[in-house]
C-alpha cells in the first residue's frame, strides 16, 4: 500500500491520461489507484489522524487544527500540541500529555507490525518529533527528508532495498 499525501485521485488520473504508456503502464501493469475521500474538516491534524488510525473524525476526536482540551482548560493548536497562544511546541507533552492515551486507539503503523508488515513514514525533517507526528506515527519506521528532491531520491531507495517485501509506505 502506498498513500502520498495531497495526491489526488484526479490528478493520478491526470497523469496517466497524458502520459499514455510511456510513464504510467509499467506502474499499472502492478498498481491500481483507488480514490481515498478526505475528511470532514480536512485539515491536516484531522485528516492525518483518519489515515493513521483508519478511524472517523468522530471515532478519534481530533476534530481541528485547534480544539479545546478540558483536561488542560485551553485551546490547543494539534499540530503544536500546545496552547494557541504559545509560541513553542509540545508544551503539553511538557505537561505530561500521553500521546497513546490521547488517541484511544491504535494507529494502522502498530496493526501492521502486529500482522508482520513493515511500515514506513517519510516525513520532513522539521515535523519529526513533533507531537502530532509522535503520537500518529508509532511504530512506524520514520525517515526523514530534507526537501522535494532528496524525498524522491529517499523513496526511490527504500523501494528498491524493499522490493519483495509487503509493506505500507506514507508520503
Amino acid at each position: 500500500l502506498f498513500v502520498i499525501d495531497s495526491l489526488g485521485y484526479l490528478q493520478v488520473k491526470d497523469v496517466i491520461r497524458r502520459s499514455g504508456d510511456r510513464f504510467m503502464k509499467p506502474i499499472l501493469e502492478k498498481f491500481s489507484p483507488i480514490p481515498l475521500t478526505s475528511t470532514f474538516p480536512s485539515t491536516t491534524a484531522t485528516a492525518l489522524t483518519t489515515l493513521s488510525t483508519g478511524r472517523s473524525p468522530g471515532e478519534h476526536a481530533i476534530i481541528g487544527t485547534s480544539m479545546f482540551i478540558r483536561e488542560f482548560g485551553t485551546v490547543v493548536n494539534m499540530l503544536d500540541f500546545s496552547p494557541a497562544v504559545e509560541n513553542r511546541r509540545d508544551v503539553l507533552l511538557e505537561a505530561g500529555l500521553d500521546l497513546q492515551a490521547f488517541l484511544g486507539h491504535k494507529t494502522v503503523y502498530e496493526m501492521v507490525k502486529e500482522m508482520g508488515v513493515t511500515s514506513s513514514i517519510l516525513i520532513r525533517r522539521f515535523h519529526r518529533n513533533t507531537g502530532l507526528s509522535k503520537m500518529l506515527n508509532s511504530d512506524a519506521n520514520v525517515i526523514c527528508y530534507m526537501n522535494s528532491s532528496d524525498m524522491i531520491v529517499t523513496l526511490r531507495n527504500i523501494l528498491k532495498t524493499n522490493r519483495e517485501e509487503e509493506g505500507y509506505i506514507f508520503v
